[in-house]
């Protein structure tokens, strides 16, 4: 009762995370684990340390731009797609609105609701065309509406970022290590373990996105 007092949007809820933090995740922990193997195959084969670090280095760059281009074509076909089906619903909508009623009568009647609920509140909805447009889409087709913030060039440059901070921490332990003692393997070893950590860091931190404690959001 608390929560809904006071916050005008409820805390405590999982919240999906923008298409542009799950790309920061997902090229950042990528690309962490891929710099440290880069490092371990160099040093397997005694390659030179700034070799291994240059090669190492190249590597989480061109994978990071590749990624971003990726990344960003992707979010741009998806939102193509989006707004052709949109256009579709918004069509079929203003020359056949009784049918698509029906569509969505039919959906709420299989979720529980009654016949006569589901018409009345169909009809309340349909009033609203840009609002009942969105219901359709989710229901009907499963697409859901994306964030504002969510943009093709803002994915991209999310996944050049994350790749270029991801690759830092092996490459920079990896040179600690090798300064402080060359003839030995613990620079490997650090780079393996930083990318280890880095990534299950990254995994819980994608994980508390999504599943937030409640009993901390309302003590905040």
């Amino acid at each position: 009762r608390l929560v809904h007092e006071q916050c005008r949007t409820e805390t405590g809820h999982g919240v999906m995370p923008t298409r542009t933090r799950q790309a920061f995740i997902a090229a950042a922990s990528a690309v962490s684990v891929v710099t440290a193997s880069v490092i371990a195959a160099g040093s397997g084969m005694d390659a030179d340390p700034v070799r291994i670090v240059t090669a190492a280095a190249s590597f989480a760059v061109l994978l990071g731009i590749v990624l971003a281009v990726v990344s960003a074509v992707e979010f741009h076909e998806l939102e193509t797609f989006r707004a052709r089906e949109k256009r579709r619903e918004a069509w079929e909508l203003d020359n056949y609105p009784e049918g698509e009623k029906r569509e969505m009568v039919e959906i709420f009647m299989d979720r529980g609701v009654s016949e006569r609920d589901a018409r009345a509140l169909i009809n309340i909805m349909s009033r609203y065309k840009s609002f009942f447009i969105e219901v359709m889409m989710v229901e009907e087709l499963g697409i859901m509406r994306s964030p504002a913030s969510d943009t093709a060039t803002r994915v991209a440059s999310a996944v050049l970022v994350s790749c270029l901070l991801s690759s830092a921490l092996p490459l920079i332990l990896y040179g600690i290590y090798v300064a402080i003692d060359p003839s030995f393997d613990w620079g490997v070893y650090a780079a393996v373990a930083g990318a280890t950590a880095q990534s299950v860091a990254l995994g819980l931190l994608r994980a508390r996105t999504y599943f937030q404690r409640p009993l901390a959001s309302v003590s905040r």
